[in-house]
């Protein structure tokens, strides 16, 4: 009986010993994977273990950095983040294929720790295709579609009065023009949200954006945190030892705080003097419905986020085209042109007046074209397998639309990419917005023969767009607004002012989640006593009518 015992002991033993070897194995053959790239995986930069694509994130600027690998490992390439795989599409057919026509599978948005204790998980740019987002989606693509926005009031509000008052402080204050446009675009989406404008940057209406969103750019750049993501016990270093933890809990309180402000003075405004045509009071009032639950919390980042989607970016365009325009005489000249025939020196030119000044059009192409706000984009995520073109996409892959590379790669349509050049747009007249679902992608954009010859590109390339406002059905809500914004402000500029550049340098850029240019020096000229008069005389009328808009 003893030997009996022994023996199955020694059994039980063996076989324990046996479940621990095969176990650690095991965990030696998931480590020794990580970091690799499976072979049916499109190609890409050589991985590390365990670590994969990791170590390069730090390629300083990382936007440039994926034009590089596209040129090296094809249009279409990716990336190992540890155990995560990352797609890149540097190729509008694949973004037409994948991101467009399979836009159920493809829209949902990465679970970024640091992004969560930025936003609070409030940020609806950021969520999963939920209920919660269509819902949020739904009333954004509502109250800023072409619609509400070109109706009377809102032209009057937007075309003459804001940019009325943008002309005036460039006469008053020409040196200030930095914070001048940053006031304006900032104004103009807190009007359309929250139903109050700014006078001035230093109030709160006039720069509060750029308060909520400080740190938020720094905080979400491509390799400024460790790989959290990847390895999640790095969530529970404690902040006294983590800086990039410390700035991203800082940042979410300081965008916190903003719009609990933002909410509370438009609730105090409207006991005091009621309600006024904005999408915050649309919805506390019950006439814009939201569709699903949300806290009161959750209300105010959605309503913060619509005014940073269109503030913000829509600033950094404008100062990169005003610093382009400074350096081109001849395309300000070619501009006026335009404008001098439909305006004179009479009036200012209005959103009526777009299909006769095309070049405005194609100036803002151009602009957003060579420098995007956001040179990376947002990623979208993938919830199944998939495949394309015999390259094997797995389900929770973050796909990647690198907006400044596509921008800057000669084969997705653009001759001489890093010149700055808005005659390449000259026979695109529609706006962006309009052409980026339409099924013929090639035509978004159609680059004819002629207009090809006539620029002295030496072959037919593919037709050129660009992808500023992301694609898909993540596609930027706000792209209306942001393309009549930059479009009225570059209109007016150039039919009041000749720009002369002072101290510019075309390489001087923020290194963050947006590529916004580092502050330069134009002078605002004035383009005669006549010009001066209008501006004052509009900008007279404009500020008795935004009076009820402090």
């Amino acid at each position: 009986m003893d030997t009996v015992a022994l023996s199955q002991g020694l059994a039980s033993g063996l076989v324990w010993k046996l479940t621990v070897f095969v176990a650690f194995l095991s965990l030696v053959y998931k480590l020794s994977q990580l970091g690799r790239r499976d072979p049916r995986l499109p190609p890409g930069p050589p991985t590390l273990p365990v670590i994969g694509n990791l170590h390069q994130l730090s390629a300083k600027p990382f936007y440039k950095q994926l034009k590089k690998w596209s040129e090296q490992y094809g249009s279409v390439y990716s990336l190992k983040m540890g155990s995560d795989t990352t797609i890149v599409l540097n190729d509008r057919k694949a973004i037409h294929d994948l991101l467009d026509k399979k836009g159920a599978i493809y829209s949902d948005r990465q679970k970024e720790y640091v992004c969560g204790l930025v936003t609070h998980n409030h940020y609806f740019a950021f969520e999963d295709a939920t209920s919660s987002w269509r819902s949020q989606r739904k009333i954004a693509s509502h109250v800023l579609s072409p619609r509400t926005l070109d109706d009377k009031d809102g032209k009057f509000l937007i075309d003459w009065c804001r940019m009325s008052v943008l002309l005036l402080d460039l006469l008053k204050s020409p040196e200030d023009f930095y914070k001048h446009v940053k006031r304006t675009t900032c104004s103009v989406a807190n009007v359309v949200v929250w139903g109050h404008r700014a006078a001035t940057y230093g109030e709160f209406w006039g720069h509060n954006v750029y308060k909520a969103l400080e740190m938020f750019s720094e905080a979400m750049e491509i390799g400024a945190n460790p790989p959290v993501d990847q390895f999640p016990f790095l969530k529970w270093i404690p902040e006294r030892f983590a800086g990039w933890k410390r700035r991203a809990i800082f940042s979410g309180r300081e965008m916190n705080k903003t719009w609990v402000k933002a909410r509370t003075l438009v609730e105090e405004r409207r006991r005091e003097s009621g309600t006024r045509p904005s999408i915050a009071d649309g919805i506390l009032d019950g006439t814009i419905d939201v569709g699903t639950e949300m806290t009161s919390n959750k209300l105010n980042h959605f309503l913060g986020s619509l005014v940073e989607g269109g503030a913000d970016t829509t600033s950094t365009g404008m100062l990169t085209s005003l610093m382009q325009l400074s350096l081109h005489p001849e395309v300000q000249e070619k501009a006026r042109e335009q404008l001098d025939k439909v305006c004179g020196s009479e009036r200012l030119p209005t959103w009526s007046d777009f299909d006769q000044l095309p070049y405005i059009n194609s100036i803002v192409k151009e602009s957003v074209r060579w420098g995007p706000p956001v040179p990376f984009g947002i990623p979208h995520v993938v919830r199944e397998d998939d495949w394309y073109e015999g390259m094997f996409i797995p389900k929770g892959s973050s796909i990647f639309v690198p907006v400044w590379a596509l921008h800057h790669t000669e084969k997705n349509g653009y001759g001489d990419p890093e010149s700055y050049n808005p005659d390449r747009w000259q026979n695109h007249t529609r706006l962006a917005s309009e052409l980026a679902g339409i099924a013929e992608f090639e035509n978004r954009d159609e680059y004819s023969l002629s207009s090809l010859r006539a620029n002295r590109l030496t072959c037919l390339l593919p037709s050129p767009h660009h992808y500023v406002y992301g694609a898909g059905r993540r596609i930027c809500p706000g792209m209306h607004l942001a393309e009549r914004t930059m479009w009225r402000m570059t209109a007016k500029i150039l039919w009041a002012y000749e720009l002369i550049p002072v101290d510019v340098d075309v390489t001087r850029f923020s290194e963050g989640f947006a590529l916004s240019p580092l502050p330069y020096k134009v002078q605002f000229k004035p383009r005669s006593e006549a010009h001066a008069a209008t501006i004052e005389k509009d900008a007279a009328v404009a500020l008795k009518f935004l009076e009820k808009y402090q």
